[in-house]
């Protein structure tokens, strides 16, 4: 598996800023496919809860992980997820 690229941030942040920041649309109706189809843990579906949310964008993949037949943004229904390159990056 390839390693994520990450960038170590000040100490009063909590985790490392990854490369890629993963957001959910309006139009989620929290289905949890993606949370089944993400390898790298990026979303989340706590038990007893009924929505999804993406806590741990800094383990996205990117494009990267496109070529697997687990790439989020594909196997969303309504084409709810969307991945862009992280503001920290685009310097």
């Amino acid at each position: 598996m390839k390693a994520i690229e990450t960038k170590h941030s000040h100490t009063w942040y909590r985790s490392e800023i990854g490369k890629y920041q993963v957001s959910l649309t309006d139009d989620c109706f929290h289905c949890g496919v993606c949370v089944g189809a993400c390898p790298s843990g990026v979303f989340e579906r706590k038990e007893g809860f009924n929505y999804v949310t993406a806590l741990n964008s800094a383990r996205c993949d990117g494009p990267h992980c496109q070529a697997g037949s687990f790439f989020c943004t594909t196997r969303c229904p309504v084409e709810a997820i969307k991945i862009d390159l992280a503001p920290q990056w685009k310097t």
